[in-house]
């Protein structure tokens, strides 16, 4: 009987330690989320905000410039 209350006992605790490891990734992952993904969120934004400005503004240039070339060539006509 005391050798099979060991086994159980032994088999309890890897249990408890698979448990224990568990929450420990659990609690290291969550920590790696909140110190590193969620600030760089704001700079990749940041990032993306600026690169469409930037197309924004080429693109207005170009319609512009094409538009001042369309009436140009309808005043010289």
């Amino acid at each position: 009987m005391y050798i099979l209350y060991i086994l159980f006992s032994e088999k309890e605790m890897i249990g408890v330690n698979l448990m224990n490891e568990a929450t420990l990734f659990n609690e290291l992952l969550g920590t790696i989320i909140r110190g590193l993904v969620i600030p760089v969120i704001p700079i990749i934004t940041t990032y993306i905000v600026s690169v469409l400005n930037k197309y924004t503004e080429e693109i207005t240039s170009k319609l512009d410039s094409d538009t001042l070339a369309k009436y140009t060539l309808i005043a010289e006509t």
